[in-house]
Order: C-alpha cells, then structure tokens, then sequence
C-alpha cells in the first residue's frame, strides 16, 4: 500500500501459496562448493568432471574454451586478477588453477596464489565466451596439442537444490578445508563425525565442545 497506493495490491495473495512447498525443501539449500564466485562454478564443474575422466597435462594442453551466461561471464572476465579477491572473480585463474591440481581450495586465493607462474602461463590458453541459452550452466571444452578434443556441460553447478546435490565427498572436503583453519585434522574428523550423525548424538553439548578450539592454537 506503501508504494503502490490504496487497492493495488492482492493481500490474498501473500499466502496463496504459502508452504506448498517450503523454500527448505524446493529449491531447497544451496552449497558453494568452491570458495570463489558462485558464478565460476558451473564452468568448473563441466571442467573437474573431464578432468576426473581424462590425464589433462598442462604442456599437452593447446587451449580452453569456457561458455558461460552473458550475466555470469560480465563479472568472471578477469584474465589478469591482481590480487587473491580479483582471482575469485576470474574464470581464467578458477579454471587454470583446478586444471593444474583438480581441486580448488581456499588457500588458492591468499597470499601471492593468484601470481603462481604455472597458473599464470596456463590462464593465457584459456579462452571465454558467452551462450545466452544455459542461465545457470556451463560448456567447456579442452583441445590438445595432438588436436584430441574432450567437451562437457553442465546445466547448473553442483549443490544448487535436491535435483543436483553436492556429492558427499565433495561436502566433506569443502568442511575439511575450512574447518582445518582453526582445529587440528584430528578434531576436524571427529567433528565431522559428529555432525554426519547430528541427529543421533545424545547431546548437543558435546558437538559444541568439539567445535572448540584447543588452547594452544587459540593462544598462537
């Protein structure tokens, strides 16, 4: 009524549909796989899964050719990123880096990641272009010295709703990275442990307490 003036608007309308279904169950929860821009991830994806599926040397590799969502590609377009923040928002360097070491972690943004010289000469045979016809996908495709040529797609990154979840090793490893930043491997194990079987654990205190941090790394 605000902003669009007495009687234009439908109060019915706000519960129309009201839980059928809830947001929770679809679309669902969305998990950032990669700790980039989300937009990176569809491109990766069709590229780890090639990656998974053929030897990818990179001084047998003659280029990379990515297709992304004109939307998705106006930002991701940084085929020079100058510092760990420009690198989650460049395909080239997403793409390059899990090339050379088929996984993307969180270390691949900090410190002077970004200027690695082995990804730096393998981002300037990656290539990017726009497909206005897959929104939330990706293509890509990877042409090698000796001209053999192995293409995939994706029409949505992994993890974004119950139609396309995050594999659960793919989920762990993501857990195991970050949580690595504040507790020892052990722990982080343990904890993962414990909230893979949340629902069966007789209280959440001793979760909580898993979570702590030691004392001697919290005083380092």
């Amino acid at each position: 009524m605000v902003y669009n003036g007495e009687d234009n608007f439908d109060v019915d309308a706000i519960l129309k549909d009201w839980g059928n279904p809830y947001d929770v169950t679809r679309p669902g929860p969305g998990f950032k796989q990669y700790p980039c821009c989300g937009s990176t991830h569809p491109p990766l994806d069709a590229l780890l899964a090639l990656r998974h599926e053929h030897a990818m040397p990179a001084d047998k590799i003659a280029r990379i050719d990515s297709w992304t969502h004109p939307r998705r590609l106006a930002h991701t377009n940084r085929p020079d990123p100058k510092t760990g923040l420009d690198a989650k928002f460049s395909v080239q360097y997403c793409l390059a880096r899990a090339t050379l070491q088929g996984q993307i972690r969180l270390e691949d943004f900090e410190a002077d990641a970004h200027d690695d010289p082995d990804v730096r000469a393998l981002m300037t045979r990656v290539h990017v272009d726009t497909r206005s016809d897959e929104a939330l996908g990706a293509e890509v495709r990877v042409t090698f010295t000796d001209g053999t040529v192995i293409a995939g797609k994706v029409g949505a990154a992994l993890g974004r709703g119950p139609d396309n979840p995050l594999p659960e090793g793919a989920l762990a490893a993501k857990f195991a990275n970050c949580a690595s930043r504040a507790l020892p491997a052990a722990s982080v194990a343990r904890l993962q442990g414990m909230l893979d079987t949340l629902e069966t654990q007789p209280s959440v205190k001793a979760v909580v307490a898993a979570i702590e941090v030691p004392r001697k790394l919290a005083a380092e």
